[in-house]
């Protein structure tokens, strides 16, 4: 057997052993398109990230993840719901957690996670490193694990109100859920690493929300656990597994090209990919909706995206008028302190010129004191009617009088 070399696209997304099947699954929707994980403009990367958190119940609705990719890192016993559409999702080092997904477009990476219960419905799952998971999933491929132990499968079970909207919006296949046809490209003589979980331990999450109708499981569950659904009888044609590369040592998170090793790894780094929508009329066939209804939907869809539209023009005209009037308050405020400092200074000098003259005043009234001593005192002869002799006195003050007149 041979090894095959690594894709251009392989290498710009990073993708290692299990990851590399997204090449060869020649049956998956879009498996020729890749799927672009680069942040959109205008978003803020740390509203797709749940990361470093501890017993917290976290949590995303509609239209805040709006088809981006979505990273969890270090959740501990966390509660997780993501009701939204999603193009890929990664779930990193975490423990004991719950996490709900809804409809992903292309894949979910779950990747050295422990006691956790994973509901998610996407194109292609992946998980490597994990133990004692249960996950609960609708793929339109065949999973695939690795270097994992005892994992329990189940289909799908989560439901939430809008959950058809989304599964449109993320063009999954209806009716094609191959979530029992696991493959282990690690696989463990003498024991297995997986199995399928019983079918009286399934049991369906409803979340309920605030001015939505009541949740339901949207998605196709087979006849064994409770639907009415047959499922597949064979797995999808896969490439030979002997076929693919296995490099346990490549990091899943690398740095950008060029980066400070001190900066931020970047999941979200990746090639831009084409749109390749999927005809509506076959994703809404998959919910048994006839022509008409598909019509009226549409219909829908197109006023509200352009409501929506109208609505955003406004937010972002308001917004320019905010930031418009901040501006000129800005320069009145410039101006007037400016003109207030100006005035302060004046005021400054004016004190100034004024203390000085003052100061000159009295240094002017001080300049011969004995002069002033001099005119409270009668000097003439015989003025004095006292009995001491103040002759010498009375010299004194003359002479001193005399010494500033000089």
């Amino acid at each position: 057997f041979f090894f095959k070399q690594k894709t251009a696209y392989e290498l710009a997304q990073r993708l290692v052993g299990s990851e590399m099947c997204i090449r060869d699954r020649s049956h998956t929707i879009m498996s020729n398109v890749p799927i672009s994980t680069k942040m959109k403009k205008g978003l803020n990367r740390t509203d797709f990230i749940f990361a470093n958190q501890t017993g917290k119940e976290l949590s995303k609705l509609s239209g805040s993840i709006n088809g981006q990719a979505f990273q969890l890192d270090k959740l501990n016993d966390c509660t997780v719901w993501l009701m939204d559409h999603l193009t890929q999702v990664y779930i990193d080092n975490c423990t004991n957690c719950k996490i709900f997904i809804g409809p992903i477009k292309g894949s979910i990476f779950a990747r050295n996670c422990e006691g956790c219960i994973i509901s998610v419905a996407c194109e292609q799952f992946r998980c490597r490193d994990c133990t004692d998971c249960q996950f609960y999933v609708y793929t339109n491929s065949q999973p695939t694990i690795e270097t994992s132990t005892r994992l329990d499968f189940f289909p799908y079970n989560f439901g939430y109100p809008y959950l058809k909207d989304d599964i449109i919006k993320s063009q999954l296949a209806i009716g094609l859920n191959y979530w029992k046809f696991v493959f282990d490209m690690t696989p463990t003589t003498g024991q297995k690493n997986w199995k399928f979980g019983d079918p009286e331990d399934f049991v369906p999450i409803l979340k309920n929300i605030e001015g939505y109708s009541s949740a339901s499981l949207v998605l196709p569950l087979s006849t064994k656990y409770g639907g009415d659904q047959d499922e597949p009888s064979a797995p999808p044609k896969e490439a030979d597994p002997m076929e693919m590369k296995r490099e346990e040592d490549i990091p899943i998170m690398k740095e950008k090209e060029g980066s400070n090793p001190s900066e931020e790894k970047d999941f979200f780094i990746g090639a831009s990919a084409p749109k390749e929508e999927r005809p509506m009329m076959d994703i809404l066939g998959g919910f048994g909706i006839d022509k008409d209804e598909a019509e009226l939907y549409q219909n829908k869809r197109k006023l509200d995206m352009q409501t929506q539209e109208k609505l955003r023009d406004k937010w972002q005209k308001e917004e320019r008028m905010k930031i418009e009037i901040q501006e000129k308050g800005k320069g009145e405020f410039a101006k007037w302190n400016e003109k207030h400092k100006g005035e302060i200074l004046a005021k400054k000098k004016q004190n100034a010129k004024e203390e000085k003259l003052r100061s000159e005043k009295r240094v002017e009234k001080s300049k011969n004191s004995w002069e002033v001593i001099a005119s409270q005192i009668d000097l003439r002869d015989g003025g004095y009617k006292g009995t001491k002799d103040v002759s010498r006195m009375k010299q004194v003050i003359i002479n001193r009088k005399g010494d500033f007149k000089q």
